[in-house]
């Protein structure tokens, strides 16, 4: 595991060494990676370049096929661009941020780790910081945002059935944070030990199609479990 960590921070570092003169600022890590959670041979690795506005946005594309072509040992090498103008509040140019919205990107920047560039923080940033209770809200919105609201109907894969458990792991983190129950990252190890009744169900679940490589008719023949939690979540939407 390591191993890996060191491989994708030396890859990383070559990407910014040859696209900083274009307005790449920084390259961060997020996600498993920087967690316990963290398998090589499932788990996504999830890095950010943070970019002025005069980056091309094909040159993502480019990216990710130099890191595939130049390190096919790490599995699913994932980058994506942001904006520093998204951040603050401009009109959305990336992936990432038209399928996360920038406030819970600028919620979760200081849990991502620099791996070259400037080091930013919340503060260098317009969009304001929300409440645990707001990002809580954001992201079960994004069940109607991403035709979630019906389980069985989902499709399969990323965009589909693992983003919306990915989602649902956050939603019950930020219902923790908003009892007083703190990490010092975000990990769903974490998660799962924090929770109790109906989510740690829901937890245990999720986890568990994690381990089996998000399999997609493991989470079919759950569907009717999901749908009644993500019921229980649309009608608790604040007003």
């Amino acid at each position: 595991m390591e191993e890996t960590r060191k491989q994708v921070k030396e890859a990383l570092r070559k990407v910014y060494e040859k696209y900083s003169s274009l307005g790449l600022e920084s390259v961060y890590l997020d996600g498993s990676i920087l967690t316990k959670d963290f398998n090589p041979e499932v788990s996504d690795v999830d890095s950010i370049g943070i970019v002025d506005d005069s980056f091309p946005t094909n040159l993502e594309d480019v990216i990710k096929n130099f890191l595939a072509k130049e390190y096919p040992q790490i599995r699913k090498f994932g980058f994506r661009l942001l904006y520093k103008s998204e951040l603050n509040g401009d009109q959305i140019k990336s992936f990432l941020a038209s399928v996360i919205q920038p406030e819970l990107l600028l919620f979760a920047l200081p849990d991502w780790e620099l791996v070259i560039g400037k080091s930013f923080s919340q503060k260098d940033f317009k969009l304001p910081i929300l409440s645990y209770r707001e990002l809580r809200d954001m992201e079960i919105r994004n069940f109607y945002k991403f035709n979630w609201t019906e389980v069985s109907k989902i499709k399969e894969g990323y965009g589909g059935h693992i983003n919306l458990l990915k989602t649902i792991i956050h939603i019950i983190d930020f219902e923790q944070k908003e009892k007083g129950i703190m990490n010092n990252i975000f990990s769903p190890l974490l998660v799962l030990h924090n929770t109790e009744g109906e989510a740690k169900e829901i937890m245990e679940f999720i986890m568990e199609n994690k381990k089996n490589n998000w399999d997609y008719s493991m989470f079919q023949n759950n569907s009717a479990f999901l749908q009644k939690y993500v019921n229980k979540l649309l009608s608790s939407l604040s007003s």
